[in-house]
């Protein structure tokens, strides 16, 4: 059984910050301590693809993403300050979700102990008032098992 995790990007938070960001690592070393879990068990995940985030997001949310052009309500609607490493570790955790649906599919049980956000959605948040995340994890999933019609829904499509 596999468990994928990416605790080990690690977002730059300020100080004052009330995420915390240490449970991630907490919970890994706690299953590897509780002794049904093998070293060999756990995995950091690939990055999830540009092809797999916009099965979620449209393009130019996600180029903006990257290039960290976010106007300031996008910022707080994530919830994160923007760095290349808020960047990364959306990517590894979505790519943890799908992964770990992979390998569940294959061997009947896996898990991405990364976590997830609830700031699931499509649409850019200043266009709608809604709330996305860089990779949003259960998105990407849900976009990846997606009919191919749907994950070609236009931009700012309420049509589910």
């Amino acid at each position: 059984m596999t468990l994928f995790y990416s605790d080990v990007f690690v977002l730059p938070l300020p100080s004052h910050h009330r995420f915390p960001m240490g449970k991630y690592v907490r919970l890994r070393e706690r299953l590897l301590a509780g002794g049904d879990f093998a070293e060999g068990d756990f995995r950091v995940p690939e990055a999830a693809s540009d092809a797999e985030i916009t099965r979620a997001h449209c393009p130019r949310y996600l180029e903006r993403v990257q290039a960290g052009q976010l106007d300031a309500s996008e910022i707080r609607a994530i919830g994160f300050p923007w760095s290349e490493r808020m960047v990364e570790r959306s990517r590894r955790s979505s790519g943890a979700t799908l992964a770990a649906a992979r390998e569940a599919l294959a061997r009947g049980w896996s898990a991405n102990l990364a976590g997830g956000t609830h700031h699931a959605g499509s649409e850019i948040p200043a266009s709608r008032g809604g709330r996305n995340a860089p990779g949003t994890v259960v998105a990407v999933r849900r976009g990846g098992r997606a009919p191919a019609k749907a994950a070609r829904r236009p931009h700012g499509s309420s049509e589910r």
